[in-house]
């Protein structure tokens, strides 16, 4: 049962006139996460263009998914990380699944991407929950990431 989405505007899939790189995965699934389990992932981004595309700005329907820095270039058929955090300690009562709605534009204003993250807090703790990450363990991104969460 659904009981929290929070939307921008629908998600497509691929590319379109205003979606000019495609994303991996779509839409990016989390699984089943404890009640304050944070989660790290990785979204990876392709340009099939012939120009570079930059991405100035990312919104996200729920403060509850943040993205990694920005402004972030990417060349010509070419391809870029960003990772990606899930922390729900604004709202530590939510149990339920979740589909957050990601969007990113250009300096102009133009959208060059929009992704879906999907996720379910699991209300009964006892239950082993999910992978606490959506990409290889070996993912640099994921890795500096975790490094400084336990950095004192």
């Amino acid at each position: 049962m659904l009981l929290g989405s929070c939307s921008l505007e629908p998600a497509t899939s691929g590319r379109s006139p205003t979606n000019l790189l495609t994303v991996k995965p779509h839409p990016l699934s989390l699984g089943k996460l404890r009640p304050h389990q944070p989660a790290l992932a990785s979204i990876h981004f392709h340009n099939p263009g012939r120009a570079a595309v930059v991405i100035g700005r990312v919104e996200t329907s729920c403060d509850c998914i943040r993205l990694g820095s920005l402004p972030l270039t990417i060349g010509p058929d070419g391809d870029a990380t960003l990772g990606a955090t899930f922390d729900l300690s604004a709202e530590p009562a939510f149990r339920g699944g979740l589909s957050v709605e990601v969007a990113g534009w250009n300096p102009e204003g133009l959208a060059v991407f929009r992704t879906r993250v999907l996720l379910d807090v699991m209300a009964d703790t006892s239950r082993p929950a999910g992978p606490t990450h959506a990409v290889p363990a070996g993912d640099p991104l994921v890795n500096a990431a975790r490094a400084a969460s336990s950095s004192p």
